[in-house]
């Protein structure tokens, strides 16, 4: 069985250095370093920080260990999303291009064609009122004069 002992440290109940005696007073000590006074430390309030030094601050919160493994998971998920941006706009521009060399001389032969019945429309609809106005004259040879 282990049996547990305590041992003191000795420079722990030493006592502190500093200014010690009878005229010291902390009342009377004065900070001569200080730029500031105490005034324009309260009016200027908190020093201004952007979200960004908050957020970069949250980082001594992970441990170094679990700091790199986020640090590779997005790394490679960036990269990863850089790849397929890449390859996915490339792929855009295939279809795209594609789609227009093909669609554009298709749209202009549909034209053409839709033109051209239109045309025979309108013969089909001359010849049909020629034979209104004059009967018999898109009837054949012989057919007017074979009563004879």
């Amino acid at each position: 069985m282990v049996q547990l002992e305590e041992v003191e440290d000795a420079e722990l109940d030493q006592a502190q250095p500093g200014p010690v005696g009878d005229d010291y007073d902390s009342d009377d000590f004065v900070d001569t370093d200080s730029e500031l006074s105490d005034d324009e430390i309260i009016s200027s309030g908190p020093p201004a920080e952007s979200i960004t030094d908050r957020l970069l601050a949250l980082r001594d919160i992970l441990p170094p260990r679990y700091r790199r493994a986020l640090s590779s998971t997005l790394s490679s998920t960036l990269s990863a999303t850089k790849t397929g941006a890449w390859w996915g706009g490339k792929g855009l521009w295939v279809l795209t291009t594609g789609a227009v060399m093909l669609s554009v001389p298709f749209a202009v032969c549909m034209v053409e064609e839709q033109q051209i019945m239109e045309q025979e429309r309108e013969m089909k609809a001359q010849e049909g009122a020629r034979e209104v106005l004059v009967p018999g004259v898109g009837a054949g040879p012989g057919a007017a004069g074979s009563g004879l």
